[in-house]
């Protein structure tokens, strides 16, 4: 993926990442279901009510929507974050608290360090 934009925003850093190509539900749920395993307390939802899951496999099973979002603490990252997927777009949001350690500022490049090969090991789970 690649990082277009970030932004601060009340403690937040708001970031835009646009995917090789563009993607359907099928593809946003093999990445969802991919990420699930490497989160603390995960939550799904689907455009922005949370949806109750029961064991991961029925992340692979969700009615098709708008927008798909795992949030909770990344195990990888040591951190709370948030991605959102845009049903047949190239767009994901993710967003993360301004924590002074890891993520203290808006800055390209220790964002893009810290996120682009998780990001992307998202966006070749949906190919697999």
């Amino acid at each position: 993926m690649l990082l277009e934009e970030i932004q601060e925003q009340n403690n937040w850093l708001f970031s835009l990442w646009r995917l090789t190509y563009r993607v359907g539900w099928e593809r946003i749920r093999k990445a969802v279901h991919a990420a699930y395993a490497y989160f603390e307390r995960p939550e799904i939802l689907i455009d922005g009510e949370t949806a109750e899951i029961g064991a991961e496999e029925e992340i692979l099973r969700l009615d098709e929507a708008g927008s798909l979002t795992l949030r909770g603490v990344s195990t990888l990252l040591h951190a709370p974050i948030m991605i959102t997927f845009w049903n047949q777009t190239d767009v994901v949001e993710v967003e993360l608290p301004q924590d002074g350690a890891s993520f203290d500022a808006a800055d390209y490049r220790s964002v893009n360090l810290a996120l682009c090969a998780f990001l992307d090991s998202m966006e070749i789970a949906m190919y697999c």
